[in-house]
């Protein structure tokens, strides 16, 4: 192989104005001022939207003051809207003092599930469409790291619910996503599950893994790569990228999580990109090229000339700027060029091999085993592979029922060797140990349940629920970051019902109403004054204060509140609100 001679590359580092040196990545919380198009809730829901109501965009636009949290390394700034769904609303290269996006003015379009749709930044995906709870609020919670800062999101109001981790590690120009899907029921599923991304107006780049774009400015490119072939397919739909963790809709099993992760990686001021990867960008311009890396490499370019000659030149490219190459002694442009590292490793190469698909993933042949089979039937499934989990959990719930604990604390930890990853599992099983006698330091479980869902809020209702002494009749300060959030309660109680700890669950109500009057809450503690003990009259004043109060979205939509609302209206007939609660519950979250 031929030395390229050493004068044959001239390097200069292009000076950037914007530049802001790599600082240590950290974690914020902002406001920005954007004009936000409202949205008209129609007086009845729809079983498409349920457990929300439709909306029809206003076609009128509102000054709003938008919450966001923010991560910033010096290399890029990513900010996210926890009150919009918790999308990535803007991303800015810091190297090159461009905004990549974050539209000022926020329209609606009309679209599936809801009515309206926002189609602006990146947004997380569950199903075949955008979220029902994309327009509406998410828990958000930042932390620092040893390799950065990372902003985690969950959302609980479904059956399916997630927590999502973005970071952004020190000194990588590179977003890293990590998505943790849960199926909180003890049903199969539809899922299929992935992200979309609002692009600005260009064309589509061959990478040799994951998906790469151009804005027409050629200002602009995207690298999104999904590590372990993460995604089936990508697709682009009317300027938005949709890149899909299966092709099909598949099934999440009961207590089943799926977790994916992605790098997105975008590059600015190339003046015209040529090609890309996830490490680096190059934009070929008459006797050289621009090149921008996302993180610090050191290596060599590998040139071939039109002859079919190979020259080779030492890269040493820092990750934050836009680097300036001028070829000399090259009569005729390159015609294909490569980045390695010092391994030999290859970063980046030009043509790029276009991307294939990995090969779809297997329909899972698993059965539906039903919660209300008989122990015989769990007994027997509890012998077969696919289904020794669930049928192991769900003799647990039974056993927690009767107040068998250690049987079910055996019974969790057999369930737990078959699927590790479900926290709601290690949550029941801190609280079978919990009512075994067992100190909270002695239960490790509570620590794997966080590990898996940070903000999963079962486990501050279990902080709450251990406390040997209460404080009375005021509310526990504990809780109160749940206070403006009615389905967390909600969510909680169906947990302890559907487990069978119906006096968890009692209490558990009555210390939510004091934080949050809320009529399902009370309509909950009306089901169990009527099935569980023989407060008849105490269950119809709960049905009385409850219909006092405006049952607001999202509507009951679990198996646990469909099951107490029927049964409430066939034991109290004549409550008007109580059967149109009911005759909702009909209606299926997909």
């Amino acid at each position: 192989m031929e030395k390229f001679p050493a004068a044959g590359l001239l390097w200069t580092k292009r000076h950037v104005p914007h530049f802001k040196r790599v600082m240590a990545a950290q974690a914020y919380e902002e406001t920005v001022s954007v004009s936000l198009e409202t949205a008209e809730p129609l007086d009845a829901s729809a079983p498409e939207a349920y457990p929300y109501p439709l909306l029809r965009p206003s076609d009128q636009t509102e000054r709003r003051t938008l919450r966001l949290w923010t991560l910033d390394n010096g290399l890029l700034k990513v900010s996210l809207a926890p009150d919009l769904g918790g999308r990535i609303f803007r991303i800015e290269d810091r190297r090159t003092g461009r905004a990549l996006f974050g539209a000022q003015t926020l329209s609606l379009l009309p679209g599936p599930p809801r009515g309206a749709i926002m189609p602006h930044g990146l947004r997380l995906l569950l199903g075949t469409e955008e979220r029902r709870n994309t327009l509406g609020p998410v828990e958000v919670q930042a932390r620092d790291t040893e390799e950065g800062a990372e902003i985690w999101i969950a959302e609980f109001a479904g059956p399916i619910s997630f927590h999502a981790r973005f970071a952004l590690p020190e000194g990588r120009a590179a977003l890293e996503i990590e998505m943790r899907a849960f199926n909180r029921t003890l049903d199969p599923l539809p899922y299929q599950g992935g992200l979309r991304l609002t692009l600005p107006p260009g064309r589509v780049v061959d990478v040799s893994e994951g998906f790469g774009y151009e804005s027409e400015t050629g200002e602009i490119g995207w690298t999104l790569l999904g590590e372990s072939d993460a995604f089936e397919t990508f697709e682009m739909d009317r300027g938005e990228l949709i890149a899909r963790r299966f092709a099909q809709p598949t099934a999440l099993w009961p207590r089943q999580t799926d977790v994916w992760r992605a790098r997105l990686v975008p590059f600015s001021g190339l003046e015209g990109l040529t090609a890309l990867s996830e490490h680096a960008a190059i934009g070929l311009r008459e006797g050289g090229m621009h090149a921008q890396v996302s993180t610090p490499v050191r290596g060599k370019w590998v040139l071939r000339t039109p002859s079919a000659q190979t020259l080779e030149a030492p890269a040493e490219l820092s990750a934050d700027t836009v680097h300036e190459i001028t070829f000399e002694g090259l009569p005729d442009p390159p015609a294909a060029i490569a980045l390695l590292d010092a391994r030999g490793e290859t970063l980046l190469r030009w043509p790029a091999p276009a991307f294939s698909s990995p090969p779809r993933a297997p329909e899972s042949p698993y059965p539906a085993l039903s919660k209300d089979a008989d122990e015989r039937t769990l007994a027997r499934a509890a012998a077969q592979a696919p289904l020794r989990a669930q049928a192991h959990l769900l003799l647990a719930m039974r056993r927690l029922a009767a107040s068998r604990y250690a049987e079910a604390d055996e019974l969790l930890e057999t369930s737990l060797l078959y699927q590790a990853d479900d926290p709601l599992a290690w949550w029941l099983k801190a609280i079978a140990r919990r009512l075994m006698g067992e100190d909270e330091e002695e239960r490790p479980e509570l620590l794997n349940a966080h590990y898996l869902a940070p903000l999963e809020p079962a486990l501050r209702a279990e902080s709450f629920l251990s406390q040997k002494e209460r404080y009375g009749k005021e509310p526990s300060p504990l809780l109160a970051p749940l206070a403006e959030d009615p389905e967390a309660f909600r969510e909680i109680a169906a947990l302890l019902i559907e487990a069978g700890l119906i006096d968890q669950a009692i209490q558990w109500l009555d210390e939510a109403l004091r934080h949050r009057d809320d009529p399902m809450l009370r309509y909950l503690l009306a089901f169990l004054y009527l099935a569980h003990t023989r407060m008849r009259a105490e269950s119809a004043e709960q049905i009385a204060a409850a219909e006092r109060l405006t049952l607001r979205p999202p509507y009951p939509w679990r198996a646990v509140e469909r099951e107490a609302l029927r049964a409430l209206a066939e034991a109290f007939p004549t409550h008007a609100a109580l059967r149109d609660a009911h005759s909702k519950t009909g209606y299926t979250e997909s």
